[in-house]
């Protein structure tokens, strides 16, 4: 087992010797080829990792890779992996962000999770359960949240991929996905947009793109192989779309402001 841990709370600027003060870090593995990497400078930060390899089955894990980086004073990150494989990237930069991670349980394997914070009093969570599913949240600007919830509910599956991109202040993002081959994109730029994605099935699509101010987007599918796609640019707009069945399709367009739009498909 390697098990490698930087932690870095200290930093020379302009000849002196700057110390970051009260950042905590603990850190947890066992298995085989865990690697760690903690990345602290500033203040008041507080990391938690934890590892667990678990190779009683030929596919058992083996290579789980976390790496926190915080930059800024405040910060909280909390990453957990179980299972094989799995690869998990935590960074901050700015102040009072929160990060939790858990990826995988039992023989979880192939698992990627990304989230990338930048500003202040941001927030996101990540539950990406076995198996081969990938989630990736990025934002940019200040007091936005971010939350991505994948199980496909049986071993050896493929897997689901969702993406939440925020840029601005006050957004907010929730995806969750249940079952196999799902796919859900979240584009939001501007402030106070909130965005919605629940999927419950086998290759289901849904897009959500919002450039403005306080417009809503929500998307429902339960079924296989439904597509909702929703672009909405100006400010308080509203679009709603349920999809109950399978093979259903919408796409939702409004531009301007105070538009309102509800979509429902059922077969």
């Amino acid at each position: 087992m390697k098990n490698y841990v930087l932690s870095a709370a200290a930093f020379l600027m302009c000849g002196g010797l700057m110390m970051a003060q009260g950042n905590t870090s603990s850190i947890s593995s066992s298995g085989n080829n865990n690697d760690v990497v903690v990345e602290q400078i500033g203040s008041m930060n507080s990391s938690e990792v934890m590892q667990t390899g678990q190779n009683t089955l030929p596919d058992g894990g083996v290579a789980n890779i976390a790496y926190v980086g915080q930059y800024g004073n405040k910060n909280t990150s909390y990453v957990k992996q179980a299972g094989d494989r799995n690869l998990s990237v935590v960074y901050s930069n700015g102040n009072r962000n929160d990060a939790s991670v858990d990826i995988g349980v039992g023989w979880a394997e192939r698992n990627v999770t990304h989230i990338v914070q930048e500003g202040n009093n941001n927030s996101a969570d990540q539950f990406v359960r076995w198996d081969k599913n990938e989630a990736y949240i990025f934002q940019h600007g200040n007091g936005n949240s971010a939350s991505q919830d994948q199980r496909t509910g049986e071993d050896k599956a493929k897997g689901s991929y969702a993406l939440s991109v925020q840029a601005g202040n006050g957004n907010m993002s929730d995806q969750t996905q249940y079952g196999k081959k799902n796919y859900a994109v979240v584009h939001q730029i501007g402030n106070r947009n909130y965005a919605t994605q629940d999927q419950t099935g086998n290759r289901n699509e849904a897009v959500s793109i919002q450039v403005g101010n306080r417009n809503w987007s929500h998307q429902c599918q339960n079924g296989i192989g439904n597509v909702s796609d929703i672009y909405q640019m100006g400010n308080g707009n509203t679009a709603w779309t349920f999809q109950m069945g399978n093979n259903h399709s919408d796409m939702t367009t409004q531009m301007g402001n105070g538009n309102t739009a509800i979509t429902y498909q059922s077969n």
